[in-house]
C-alpha cells in the first residue's frame, strides 16, 4: 500500500543538508490520533489555533445535550469526530501555510521512511543518494555429477 505525503520546507531554510533535516511530511488521508485523542494530537502538533475551533465546537455539542437530549448531539459528536480525522492532516498543511512554510512537493513509499528517501533523492538528486552496500550472492553448491549426467535416484 502507499501512502503519500506532501514535503513542507520552513520559512528561512534554503536548499542545504540542514534544511532537509527540517522538512515536514505530512500524510495525505485519515489520521487515527486525531480520532482517538484530538486534543493531544493539537497541542503536540502545536495547531493552536485548530484547537480553539475544536473547543468550540465540542463545547457547542455538550451545550446541546442540555437543549436535545443525547441522540442528537451523540450522533453529532461522532460524525465530527471523523470529519475532524479526515481532515486533521489538511488542518496542519494549513497551519504550516499560515506559519510561512513552503510546500516543496509531494512524496510516496511504502511508509514514511521510503517516501523521505525518495523524495530526497529527487530533490539532491542519484549520485547524493546513500548507496546500499552490494549483497554478496553465494557461490552455487557443487552438484554430484559425474560427466554431464546427474546420479541416479538424485542422491549427492
Amino acid at each position: 500500500m502507499t501512502r503519500v505525503y506532501t514535503v513542507h520546507a520552513p520559512p528561512d531554510a534554503a536548499a542545504s543538508d540542514e534544511a532537509a533535516d527540517r522538512f515536514v511530511f505530512v500524510k495525505e488521508g485519515f489520521c487515527w490520533p486525531a480520532l482517538v485523542i484530538p486534543p493531544l494530537w493539537l497541542v503536540y502538533r502545536r495547531l493552536w489555533l485548530v484547537l480553539l475551533g475544536w473547543l468550540m465546537v465540542i463545547a457547542a455539542i455538550l451545550a446541546g445535550y442540555e437543549y436535545l437530549g443525547r441522540l442528537i448531539p451523540g450522533l453529532v459528536e461522532l460524525l465530527f469526530g471523523f470529519l475532524f480525522a479526515l481532515e486533521a492532516n489538511e488542518l496542519r498543511r494549513w497551519t504550516l501555510t499560515r506559519r510561512g512554510w513552503r510546500f516543496l512537493g509531494i512524496a510516496a513509499g511504502r511508509n514514511r521512511g521510503e517516501a523521505e528517501h525518495r523524495f530526497l533523492t529527487d530533490w539532491y538528486g542519484p549520485a547524493a543518494a546513500p548507496r546500499q552496500p552490494a549483497r554478496a550472492v553465494p557461490a552455487p553448491a557443487p552438484t554430484s555429477v559425474i560427466g554431464h549426467f546427474p546420479r541416479p535416484g538424485g542422491a549427492q
